[in-house]
């Protein structure tokens, strides 16, 4: 499946409104992720996949620490990694199963602190994905966890393993393939008998999950799939397929179904639903709607005279071209292109003879200070001054070259 891209802002503006499960900002439970590519931190570096399904190049994670393409189909950090920023776990998503199951010394430890089974391309139907060569479905992934749950029980026994899962957020975000697969490839299903299998199938592995001791879940729906450049293009008229985008919204109404009809059934079973169909519409048809929701109303703050904005290249207007280390800049054609012309800005107020007036005072004092001193000084000096100079286009070339990289970026990734 071609990577859903929608913004990781979208899921978490909606998810932390969701009310169905209160969480507090000293959360400590694990959480274990399920889904496709909108959660997926890396899952499918491991498998032998379709590159189309891979995200461990450039640009993806542009603006993740190190600008390291870790595998997160996302400029940074993903919907899992903000979900776990807010509630406080940890930095980021835990790691991909197939990551720590390849270090079996430290494999039991590591999963006492979550895991992510997500892969990018996956859906509910085990069919999902095949034209990519990805087996991994919702199915596939339960499995995985069925591993990770026998190793916990070893190591806590039965009812501790069971208290911690009971505390534990079950994260879901899937279904979004199965529909791109059903409209672009479909020749198996009718629309009727492929919603009838996503709801049982969807009801099945819900009900596999609480049986192996989950109890909260956090369940992300369809975006508008039909606004994805592989479903839209089939619309002659331009816009997005609404054939797909009516499947989304079915989708919804279903996952709905499902969860309030287990909660009934199941007890101890809670859960929070993202109407992802609804937020991504709202920003698709008015830009300015996201924008309108987070700054202050006009009863509540009657004015607002400052704005300051926080964020990554998303947002960014120029910052990194002052980090001559940065490799993210966008100060050449065709960034801009539809930009409005305007004088050139961000330079000094004094002009380029002022600039150079402000440089004699400290240059005068330098000279004098290199004439006074000895001769060891005066070269040690010089030759402090050479290096700064070679130094950094020394660095750019190593960095082009891939040989290290430098990062502004204070969140950097812990060493494993």
């Amino acid at each position: 499946m071609a990577a859903m891209r929608f913004s990781t802002w979208v899921f978490l503006f909606l998810f932390t409104g969701l009310e169905a499960i209160e969480v507090s900002k000293n959360y400590e439970a694990p959480l274990f992720v399920f889904g496709d590519s909108t959660v997926d931190v890396g899952t499918n570096n491991f498998l032998p996949v379709s590159q189309e399904i891979k995200a461990n190049f450039p640009y993806n994670g542009i603006d993740y620490p190190y600008s390291d393409p870790t595998g997160r189909f996302s400029n940074g950090y993903n919907i899992a990694d903000q979900i776990v920023r807010v509630l406080s776990y940890n930095k980021r998503s835990p790691p991909p199963f197939l990551s720590l199951v390849n270090h079996a010394s430290s494999f039991k430890k590591k999963i006492l602190q979550g895991v992510n089974f997500a892969s990018g391309g996956s859906g509910i139907l085990d069919g999902t994905g095949g034209e990519y060569n990805n087996t991994m479905s919702l199915g596939k992934q339960i499995q995985q966890f069925v591993t990770v749950h026998s190793n916990i029980t070893e190591l806590r026994g039965p009812e501790e393993t069971a208290d911690m899962l009971s505390k534990s957020l079950f994260l879901i975000s899937v279904g979004s393939n199965d529909i791109l697969d059903f409209v672009h490839y479909n020749g198996r299903y009718s629309p009727p008998d492929f919603l009838t299998a996503i709801h049982s199938t969807y009801h099945d592995h819900l009900k596999s999950l609480y049986d192996l001791g989950a109890r909260k879940f956090g369940i992300l729906s369809v975006p508008p799939v039909g606004c994805c450049p592989l479903l839209s293009y089939h619309n002659t008229s331009g816009g997005c397929l609404e054939e797909a985008n009516a499947f989304a919204q079915l989708f919804y109404n279903a996952t709905e179904d499902i969860l309030n009809q287990l909660s009934l059934e199941l007890p101890g079973m809670t859960y929070s639903l993202g109407n992802l169909y609804e937020m991504t519409m709202l920003v698709i048809e008015d830009q300015y709607a996201f924008v309108d929701v987070c700054l202050a109303n006009k009863a509540a703050v009657p004015a607002t005279p400052t704005i300051f904005i926080f964020g990554d290249s998303t947002a960014d207007v120029g910052t990194n071209n002052f980090f001559p280390l940065s490799l993210s800049k966008a100060y050449f054609p065709y960034n801009g292109i539809d930009f409005r012309p305007e004088s050139r800005r961000g330079g000094s107020a004094m002009g380029t003879v002022g600039a150079i007036v402000m440089c004699i005072p400290p240059t005068i004092l330098i000279c004098v200070v290199l004439a006074l001193s000895s001769l060891k000084v005066a070269v040690v000096s010089i030759v402090a001054v050479v290096i700064g100079l070679v130094m950094q286009p020394c660095l750019k070339y190593v960095e082009k070259k891939r040989w290290l990289k430098f990062s502004t970026n204070a969140d950097l990734p812990d060493l494993h």
